[in-house]
């Protein structure tokens, strides 16, 4: 199986792009959660809040995550089907 993929991945080089853009959508999930959280002026005493933020911050930084991978995964069962896949299919089909 390991074989199987890493030949995947030497057909396709683009499906590469998936763990890029999902290590990238996080960064700019986790910067806009800290910019709206540092924005809040809080009162001491409310650190319930930041345990909000921090599940916020998971969940969305699940869904990118679950969103990349699905269209990586949709790309390389295209590819094992005989298809020509790239970045665009796999978006979609997320």
């Amino acid at each position: 199986m390991l074989r199987q993929a890493l030949g995947v991945i030497r057909l396709d080089k683009e499906l590469v792009a998936f763990p890029i853009f999902s290590g990238l959508a996080t960064v700019v999930a986790y910067a806009l959660l800290l910019v709206i959280y540092k924005q809040m002026q809080l009162p001491d005493g409310t650190g319930y809040v930041a345990y909000i933020f921090l599940f916020v911050s998971y969940i969305c930084t699940y869904f990118i995550s679950m969103f990349f991978n699905a269209g990586l995964a949709a790309s390389a069962m295209h590819r094992f089907n005989g298809g020509d896949p790239d970045t665009g299919y796999g978006v979609r089909k997320a």
